[in-house]
């Protein structure tokens, strides 16, 4: 399996940690940096990554530098992996350095990545943009150079945004996720991030029982009748407005067997059962606390967008905004405002056979 020799990963967190970690491990040079100060000190001061697989450790060598612009510089290929939250930041005073020799690799996109990052080049960025639907990697951080990876997926999905080196893109992509299936455009990839389907959910009809008694296990508990109930008709109006793009239909429950997320495919199995038989998950333990991503970001930057696509290809979705609604009163934050809105994302400018429809 080759992997590019020089790549830069920005980010900090659990999945930017496994992405470095496992680039590292299979041979490439792998140089990390993050826009916070001090976010990745102790990586730098043991020049390692320590990386938990089932009852095993590896250890592997990473460079970390201070400023992300360097690391770009340094590197052809860039993942970019940070909250939505951090795109702004790095979108205004990091991505300038690119250049049409970069292939930069979105992951995930949350819904509506890659449209926000290439709207200030008109939705056609001179340097090759990928973006993946989600990371493929599941895993939380165990301290500050470690982390536990509890799956490695098999299958994910990408797309390009209206870049002429699609050729070298898909080769950058390839090589580096063998198991990565490409889908006709990015907003294949947007509607197929399926954490504000199943997220928000379990925060709202479990929200008294967050606030009272804490953290449990997230997808084996929380993962309700009630709860799947909800994730169903958000799951049905994402497709709807897959279809409304002339997309195929993909269900949760069947990217989730794609990806290798759960070992029961029977079928007509419920996303809120197909969560609880879930191998991948079932340790995993939820927030304490209402102010949690489940909420803050996947509702910004997952249902809010996806409300933004279905009015742009005049979809309705009542549950969607209903769900952003409700989870705005909860919180008392103002999702639709700051997050992934038709704005944001460049709607306006957005010609859908020009720009992001490649088959």
């Amino acid at each position: 399996m080759m992997t590019p020799r020089k790549v830069a990963v920005l980010g900090a967190g659990s999945g930017a940690l496994c992405w470095a970690g496992n680039l590292a491990g299979r041979g490439a040079d792998v140089v990390l940096a993050a826009r916070t100060p001090g976010a990745l000190e102790d990586v730098a001061s043991a020049g390692a990554i320590t990386i938990g697989r089932g009852g095993e450790q590896a250890t592997v060598r990473v460079e970390v530098v201070d400023s992300p612009v360097e690391a770009i510089r340094r590197a052809q290929t860039v993942v970019l992996c940070v909250p939505a939250d951090r795109l702004p930041g790095y979108r205004d005073e990091v991505l300038g350095a690119l250049t049409t020799d970069h292939d930069l690799i979105l992951s995930p996109g949350n819904t509506g990545g890659a449209l926000y990052l290439g709207a200030q080049y008109g939705l056609t960025p001179p340097f090759g943009l990928a973006e993946l639907n989600t990371l493929p990697f599941v895993a939380r951080k165990t301290g500050p150079a470690a982390v536990r990876q509890f799956a490695t997926l098999r299958h994910v999905y990408w797309a390009g945004l209206g870049h002429p080196q699609g050729d070298r893109l898909a080769r950058t992509v390839t090589t580096m996720l063998p198991g990565a299936i490409r889908v006709p455009s990015v907003l294949q990839t947007a509607l197929t991030n399926f954490n504000p389907v199943i997220h928000p959910p379990v925060m709202l009809l479990n929200a008294g029982r967050i606030e009272s008694q804490g953290a449990f296990r997230w997808y084996s508990e929380g993962s309700t009748p009630s709860a799947g109930r909800l994730m169903e008709a958000l799951d049905e109006e994402r497709m709807s407005v897959q279809v409304a793009f002339g997309l195929e239909p993909i269900t949760f429950r069947a990217f989730f067997d794609l990806a290798g997320y759960s070992p029961d495919t029977r079928k007509g199995l419920g996303i809120a059962d197909t969560l609880r038989g879930s191998r991948a998950n079932a340790s995993i333990l939820g927030p304490s606390t209402l102010h949690h991503r489940f909420l803050d970001e996947d509702v910004p930057f997952g249902l809010v967008p996806m409300a933004a696509l279905a009015a742009w290809s005049k979809t309705a979705a009542p549950i969607t905004d209903a769900v952003i609604a409700l989870s705005e009163v909860v919180t008392g934050k103002d999702y639709v405002r700051n997050g992934f809105n038709a704005e944001a994302l460049g709607l306006d400018r957005l010609v859908y056979e020009e720009h992001v429809h490649r088959r």
